[in-house]
């Protein structure tokens, strides 16, 4: 991403060492600062202080603009194999089970990052973030399936809506609390 970088972190460091450094010493200097530059560009766009001009707004794909995702990460024990991008819900023992919109009780709060194995310990994130799913359609609502750890276009025998495609093969997830 070129242009303008803002930022509401202030490094207090020129993008290039002063023109009144000598040359050699410079010349050594310059990767430092260019290092230092990229972290803070990074850091920025993940802690969510970056903000790109609206010239760079075409050019900066879905996932690197919403990055709630990273304050929703949750780590848990699962309570059945569950595979990544599949609906969860927290059980009254603290594990994540399979969501499915067949019953009240078991609506979605969440989904897995990565697959994890019954009884192991996985990544989850919980209400809000972004999903990527082969074959997702922007502008297309998501639901809870009734099928376990299932997300469909079409609502289950409890509907609740979880999402909606931004891009092709993304969803921008907001589960809400029930």
């Amino acid at each position: 991403m070129s242009g303008t970088f803002s930022s509401d972190i202030n490094l207090n460091l020129a993008l290039m060492p002063d023109e009144a450094v000598r040359p050699d010493v410079a010349l050594a200097i310059a990767p430092v600062h260019y290092a230092v530059h990229s972290l803070h560009r990074g850091v920025s766009q993940v802690t969510g202080t970056w903000r790109p001009s609206s010239l760079e707004w075409p050019t900066i794909p879905p996932q690197m603009t919403l990055l709630v995702a990273n304050h929703r990460k949750f780590y848990a024990v699962a309570a059945a194999a569950i595979n990544a991008g599949q609906l969860v819900y927290i059980t009254a023992a603290g594990q994540m089970a399979l969501a499915s919109a067949a019953a009240v009780g078991t609506l979605a709060q969440g989904w897995a990052t990565q697959n994890v194995v019954l009884g192991a310990t996985g990544e989850f994130i919980l209400f809000e973030g972004l999903l990527a799913v082969t074959g997702a359609v922007a502008g297309t609502k998501y639901y809870t399936a009734n099928a376990a750890g299932g997300i469909a276009n079409a609502p289950g025998t409890v509907a609740q809506m979880v999402g909606i495609g931004i891009a092709t093969d993304l969803i921008y997830m907001r589960i809400p609390l029930q």
